[in-house]
Order: structure tokens, then C-alpha cells, then sequence
């Protein structure tokens, strides 16, 4: 017999942690993928605590830097398990 859809899929997460970030310092700059860690309420504004890969113009290794930034300042990208492993 063949799975049903719900035996054959994956549930899909509820919160998103990718997600595209846009620091403002110029209105060009392209945007980065970043790991959202956790989130923090302060002076009424939500602020999201990111990692980021970054590379240094003097050297060529990359770097990890984490960072506060405000929640206005990203897009999150949905996970879609199924849809990207071809499951429905």
C-alpha cells in the first residue's frame, strides 16, 4: 500500500530562522543571509540577534559575527521542507 501525504511529508517548522537582512548603510548594498537566534523586546522595538558570515577585505578567511538588529531591518525566508526535497 502507498503512504498517505501526511506519512510521506515532513511538518513544517513554525518559526523561520533564515532570513535576509538589510542594514541601511547604503541603499544598494545587496542583502545577506543570516541565522536568526533570538529575539528581544526593548524600548517597544523587537530586535532579533543574528549571525552573519562576513568576509574581511584584508583577509581571506571568513568571519562569524553576531549582532543585534532591529526586526525592521529583515525578511524572513519560510522553510519549505517538502517543496524543496520534491515531497509534494
Amino acid at each position: 500500500m502507498g503512504q498517505s501525504r501526511r506519512e510521506r511529508t515532513w511538518p513544517e517548522p513554525t518559526r523561520t530562522r533564515h532570513a535576509w537582512v538589510r542594514d541601511g548603510r547604503h541603499p544598494h548594498d545587496v542583502p545577506r543571509q543570516v541565522l536568526i537566534i533570538c529575539w528581544s523586546r526593548r524600548a517597544g522595538r523587537y530586535w532579533a540577534l543574528i549571525v552573519d558570515v562576513v568576509s574581511l577585505p584584508e583577509d581571506d578567511e571568513p568571519a562569524v559575527v553576531h549582532r543585534w538588529v532591529p526586526k525592521e531591518h529583515l525578511m524572513p525566508v519560510p522553510a519549505q521542507l517538502n517543496r524543496n526535497y520534491g515531497l509534494c
